[in-house]
C-alpha cells in the first residue's frame, strides 16, 4: 500500500536504491544505516531462540462440526420459540436452520 511507503528525498533514495543503504527496523522515522553498518537489516543478529514465537495453531472444529455463527443460532432461538409458542411456520429455510440447531444440541 501506497500509505506504507517512506518518503525519501532524491538524495536518500539513490543510497538505499544503488548503494546498498537501508532503513532500520521499526515504523515513523528511523535511521537510514550504511551497509557496513551494525543496525543495518542484512547485519542483524540471528533471533535469540528464547525470544522465538511458535505459531500458534488454528483451533479443531467442535465435535459436533461448525457452529451455527451468533446471528443465526439467535434467529434459530426465535423460530423455535415461536414454534413452541403454536405459531405455524411453514418457511423450509427456518425449518432447516430448526433441524441443524436441533442436531448440534
Amino acid at each position: 500500500r501506497l500509505d506504507e511507503l517512506d518518503k525519501l528525498c532524491d538524495h536518500h533514495h539513490d543510497l538505499k536504491t544503488y548503494q546498498g543503504w537501508a532503513l532500520v527496523h521499526g515504523t515513523g522515522p528511523r535511521e537510514l544505516a550504511p551497509p557496513d553498518h551494525p543496525r543495518h537489516p542484512n547485519n542483524a543478529p540471528p533471533p535469540d531462540v528464547h525470544e522465538a514465537v511458535a505459531p500458534v495453531p488454528p483451533p479443531s472444529p467442535p465435535a459436533g462440526g461448525t457452529p451455527l455463527p451468533p446471528h443465526l443460532l439467535e434467529r434459530c432461538r426465535r423460530a423455535k420459540a415461536r414454534a413452541a409458542a403454536g405459531s405455524p411456520d411453514n418457511n423450509p429455510e427456518i425449518a432447516a436452520l430448526l433441524r441443524k440447531i436441533k442436531s448440534s444440541s
